[in-house]
C-alpha cells in the first residue's frame, strides 16, 4: 500500500517481521532484496486503514514469504495479558521493538512495529505476484558483516538484537491471539 500520511512530517504506520530459522541447531533470519531500494531489508509493509496492527503483519507474512500462519510461531519476549471473555479488548502479540525513522530523504516518517517469528520449515507457498522473490538466510556473523550498503541499519540491528536474544523468549502459537487469517 502506497503512503497513507503524505503530507510533510506525517507519519505512516508500519510492521516489519523477522523470521528465524532453525535448522540443524542453526539459526538464520530472513532478508529479502527490497525492490525500491535495493537493499537486504526484513520482510513488511504498510498498515492498511481496515486492518490492525496484527492483521497487516499476518497479510505481509503470507504475501511476501509465501509462509502459511501455521508454518510460524511469534516470539514473545514479555508475558502478555491473557484473552478475557467478559472483554471486549482483543490483546495481540508484544512487538520486540517499536522504533521511528526517517523514510528516504523526504520528511516523511515510519512508525514500525518489528515482531520476531520461529520456524523450522521452509514456506509452503510462493510470495505474491510483484513481490520481491531475491531471499536470504543470514546468521549472526554474515548479518553482522553486512555494510550500510547492502542493508539498511535498523533491520541489520533488529536482526542481531533477534539472534542474540531469542532462545530466551517464548514461540506462541499464533492462533493463541485470534485471528490466524489477515482477511477481514
Amino acid at each position: 500500500m502506497a503512503h497513507i500520511h503524505a503530507e510533510p512530517g506525517q507519519h505512516d504506520i508500519t510492521v516489519n517481521m523477522f523470521i528465524v530459522h532453525i535448522e540443524d541447531g542453526k539459526s538464520k533470519i530472513l532478508l529479502n532484496r527490497h525492490k525500491k531500494l535495493n537493499k537486504l531489508m526484513c520482510v513488511g509493509g504498510h498498515m492498511e486503514l481496515d486492518e490492525t496492527p496484527w492483521h497487516a503483519v499476518l497479510r505481509e507474512i503470507c504475501e511476501e514469504t509465501g509462509y502459511e500462519i501455521n508454518q510460524l510461531k511469534v516470539l514473545q519476549s514479555a508475558p502478555n495479558l491473557e484473552q478475557n471473555p467478559n472483554s471486549n479488548a482483543t490483546y495481540w502479540p508484544i512487538p520486540i521493538t517499536v522504533q521511528s525513522h526517517r523514510y528516504g530523504s523526504e520528511n516523511h516518517f515510519h512508525d514500525t512495529l518489528d515482531y520476531a517469528f520461529l520456524t523450522t520449515e521452509l514456506p509452503n507457498g510462493e510470495p505474491d505476484e510483484g513481490e520481491s522473490r531475491e531471499f536470504h538466510w543470514l546468521d549472526l556473523a554474515e548479518m553482522s558483516a553486512l555494510s550500510d550498503d547492502e542493508t539498511v541499519a535498523n533491520s541489520r540491528e533488529t536482526s542481531k538484537f533477534i539472534l542474540e536474544n531469542f532462545t530466551n523468549w517464548r514461540a506462541e502459537e499464533i492462533s493463541k491471539f485470534g485471528g490466524t487469517q489477515w482477511q477481514n
